[in-house]
Parts: structure tokens; sequence; C-alpha cells
């Protein structure tokens, strides 16, 4: 006994030191934790109507294979606007959207438009890498009719979903 209480009096400052380490690395965790919960709770969100804000509980779909879209030609984004006005779904940097149900008919190509920083979508089982405040275009397709499909944007899945009709 007399032994530990000499190596502590000894090296006190490393005991303090890795106390202070362990303390500091909680505290990082919890932090993280806290402000990585979902965005409603800091009341970041953007404002919306009524009938928006009641979407059902987010489902579970089932993915099959991913297949990375193929690039296809770029048009200037105030041309896609007006090309895709009734064909767009948008994100904002949290990955928010205004609706979350959206309908199209099968073979009908979307826009989807980035809002935020670069991140990583999933439209179904095709998956996206769109660059900041950039935009992508998707050619819906389904043999099965009608087929919904949800919509994954960076880390949240099923943000939203599409019907995809005859």
């Amino acid at each position: 006994m007399e032994q530990l209480k000499t190596y502590y009096g000894e090296n006190k400052g490393l005991v303090l030191g890795l106390v202070s380490i362990v303390a500091v690395i909680i505290i990082v965790i919890a932090g993280h934790a806290f402000f990585a919960s979902d965005s409603s709770k800091t009341g970041d969100q953007p404002v919306v109507a009524q009938s928006e804000i009641s979407a059902p509980a987010p489902k579970t779909y089932v993915k099959s294979e991913v297949k990375t879209v193929p690039e296809v030609p770029k048009i200037s984004y105030a041309d896609a606007l007006v090309k895709y006005k009734d064909y767009r779904i948008q994100f904002d940097d949290k990955c928010n959207i205004l609706t979350f149900k959206n309908v199209y008919k099968n073979n009908t190509e979307i826009m989807i438009d980035n809002r935020g920083s670069a991140k990583m979508f999933r439209v179904g089982d095709n998956q996206l890498s769109i660059a900041a405040y950039d935009f992508a275009i998707i050619k819906l397709q389904s043999g099965t009719l009608p087929e919904v499909i949800g919509v994954d944007c960076g880390s949240k899945q099923n943000v939203s979903e599409i019907t995809i009709e005859k």
C-alpha cells in the first residue's frame, strides 16, 4: 500500500493528465451525440404548410443492388429549373424537403436538387453523388407498377417517398 501511495505521489501529474484526457473524450462523445440528434429539436426546420407537417412515419424499403447513375450531359441550373419545374425534389443542407410524397409517371426524368454541402443520395436502387449546390437528373423506371421507392439523403434514410405509376 505504501508503494502505491509513493507511486501516486511521484506521478500525480501523469495520473491527473490521464483522468483529464478521459474526461475530455467523454465530453466530446456526449456533445457529438447531442448535436447529431434530430434537427427538429434545434428549431432549424424550415417553415412549412400545416398539411406538410404531418408526414407519415418513415417506411422501411427493400433496397436492391446499388447502381451508380451514369453522368448525363449537363445543362445550366437555370435551364434545369425551367425544364424540371414540376419534376424536382429539392434538399437543403440538413436533407429537409418540402414534400414527403411525390408521384411520377414511369420513365420520367426528375431533378434531384442539392442546395447544401456535397452528399450521397439514393433514389430506389440508384446511388448519386451530388456536389454542393449542384443537381442530378435521374430517370425513374419500373417494370412493376405502381412502385413506391424511398429516397435517402446523406446519412438520413427515407426522407422522401416516390411513387412510380403508369
